[in-house]
C-alpha cells in the first residue's frame, strides 16, 4: 500500500521543475498514491512522451521513504499541498509545488495560517536610504491586527534587513530559499538562518529536494512561493532592470 505522503514527495522530488506535470497526473488519476499503483508501464502508455516517467517507480518510492525519514529525525518536514495547512494562496498558482520542506520550530498552523503575511523584497545592492526605511517599515508591524508577518529570501541587502529587523522587533519572519532544505545561499547568512529556525511562528521553506545547489533558475522561481505566500508585497529598492 503506497502512503500518500511520500508519492507527493517523491512527484515533487522528480517533478519539482514541471509541477505542472505532477498536478496533471494527481488530477487525471485522481491521486498521488493512485499514479504509484498504475506503475510506470501503464503511465507510459498514457503519457508516451513524458520525461522521467519512468522514475515513477517502486524504488523511487522507498528511496523517498528513507529520505523523509532523515528529515523528520534532522528536525525538517515536508508539508503536502493538500494539506489543510498548506497555504491556500500558493495553490492559487498552477505550477505550485507538492509540497514544500519546512524548517522550524512552530505547526504548520502557526507557520501558515495565523498570520497576515506581507513580502519585504528589494535589491542586493540596498543604499543606506532604502535599508533605512526597509528598518522602518518592519519596526511599524509589531502589535498589528491581525498580526503580521514578515516574508522574504534570505539572500543579501534588503531581504536580510527585513529579517534582522523581524527577529530584533519580534516579528514572525520566513525566508524562502533557492536551494536545498539541507543548505543556505548565502552560507554568510547560516547564524540569521538558524535564528529564524529557531523562533516561534518563524521557518525556512523551500520546495527544492535535499542536495539542491543555488542554481540561477532557482531564484526566479523561489519568487513564485513568496508570492504565494503574501497578501502583499512591499518593493523597498530595485535597479530598473530588477
Amino acid at each position: 500500500m503506497y502512503d500518500e505522503k511520500i508519492c507527493r514527495y517523491t512527484l515533487n522530488r522528480i517533478f519539482g521543475y514541471r509541477p505542472k506535470i505532477a498536478h496533471a497526473l494527481v488530477d487525471s488519476i485522481g491521486s498521488a498514491s493512485e499514479v504509484f499503483r498504475i506503475g510506470s508501464t501503464r503511465l507510459k502508455e498514457m503519457l508516451p512522451y513524458t520525461k522521467d516517467i519512468c522514475l515513477l517507480s517502486d524504488s523511487e518510492y522507498e528511496k523517498s521513504h528513507i529520505e523523509l525519514k532523515r528529515l523528520e529525525a534532522a528536525g525538517i518536514r515536508f508539508i503536502c499541498n493538500d494539506d489543510a495547512f498548506f497555504p491556500a494562496l500558493l495553490k492559487e498558482c498552477e505550477d505550485h509545488p507538492m509540497g514544500l520542506y519546512v524548517r522550524s520550530e512552530s505547526p504548520f498552523r502557526e507557520i501558515f495560517t495565523e498570520c497576515t503575511n506581507i513580502a519585504v523584497i528589494g535589491t542586493r545592492d540596498i543604499s543606506p536610504y532604502g535599508r533605512e526605511w526597509c528598518e522602518r517599515i518592519v519596526s511599524s508591524l509589531p502589535g498589528t491586527s491581525p498580526e503580521t508577518a514578515v516574508i522574504s529570501g534570505l539572500a543579501i541587502g534588503t531581504d536580510i534587513t527585513a529579517h534582522r529587523t523581524a527577529l530584533k522587533k519580534g516579528v514572525r519572519t520566513i525566508a524562502v530559499i533557492p536551494t536545498g532544505i539541507d543548505g543556505i545561499y548565502p552560507y554568510r547568512h547560516l547564524s540569521e538562518a538558524e535564528r529564524i529556525a529557531s523562533s516561534p511562528g518563524c521557518a525556512i521553506i523551500t520546495d527544492y529536494p535535499p542536495q539542491t545547489k543555488a542554481l540561477k533558475i532557482n531564484f526566479l522561481r523561489r519568487n513564485r512561493i513568496i508570492a504565494g505566500l503574501c497578501r502583499a508585497t512591499i518593493l523597498v529598492e530595485s535597479k530598473v532592470k530588477g
